[in-house]
């Protein structure tokens, strides 16, 4: 934490709630820097099922009511890529009907879900993190349908690793969500190590491009030392310590700078 204080960051999020508790809070509080608690969600999950839903709202809420009151947090992470996983995007053609089922009810239960966090505790943004820009329509739909849409405490996130970054960045108020965006995770995609600060710099300006509605972006990934196998190539320190140091010198000038 003091390490990616002195480096300008001001918010770190992740996956593994288990690993996001009071520990972490407290550590990060420390060095002045908040936190978007993570809760996973299971896209095999079956989100038509009016017992399950019901069930992990519960949990959802039990979730909120032991952090709620920590002075480190940011907001509440409500799921990581879900929808990418129930179904494919639009593009790609016909949807699978039983997928298609699922993807409008997580959607329906996502957007019930944050209302009922934003219930129990007003002060803290609610987030959902997609993949790019390609599944936003699902929820879209569900806020549209629901009887109290979310307010502008609603707030999505985009993983985007390519240029497309700036297309999502320009077209966000066009989307049909009234909400901020902001780049939940990024990095440049398929650039060798010595072009990555170049790579860095340029997407960092996509992130800051529109600030109104943009709040700001997430470098992935921390350490190669991860859950996931893209780790390895994206991992910025081997714990802590700099793997590729040009990246973190520009990344560190960058946020200081803004």
């Amino acid at each position: 934490m003091a390490l990616l204080s002195s480096l300008g960051v001001n918010t770190v999020l992740g996956w593994d709630p288990a690993e996001f508790d009071e520990t972490l809070l407290d550590a990060a509080q420390r060095h002045g820097i908040g936190v978007i608690m993570p809760f996973d969600l299971d896209p095999e999950a079956d989100y038509t099922d009016p017992t399950v839903r019901q069930q992990l709202d519960n949990e959802v809420i039990a979730w909120v009511a032991r952090y709620h009151n920590h002075p480190a947090l940011r907001m509440w992470g409500l799921g990581n890529e879900v929808l990418h996983k129930i179904v494919h995007p639009a593009w790609v053609g016909p949807q699978d009907p039983h997928r298609e089922q699922e993807a409008e009810a997580f959607s329906e239960w996502l957007v019930q879900t944050a209302n009922d966090i934003h219930a129990v505790d007003a002060d803290h943004p609610v987030t959902y993190r997609s993949a790019e820009d390609a599944f936003v329509g699902w929820i879209v739909t569900a806020v549209q349908r629901s009887s109290n849409p979310p307010g502008t405490w609603f707030v999505i996130g985009t993983n985007c690793y390519q240029d497309y970054l700036s297309k999502i960045v320009e077209r966000w108020p066009e989307s049909g969500m009234a909400s901020p965006l902001w780049v939940s995770e990024f990095a440049p995609g398929g650039m060798a190590v010595p072009d990555r600060p170049d790579g860095f710099a340029t997407m960092w300006g996509y992130v800051r491009h529109n600030p109104d509605w943009v709040l700001g972006g997430a470098v992935y990934a921390w350490t190669r030392n991860g859950p996931e196998g893209v780790d390895r190539n994206f991992g910025l320190t081997d714990d802590g310590t700099p793997v590729d140091g040009r990246s973190l010198d520009e990344l560190s000038a960058l946020f200081h700078a803004d």
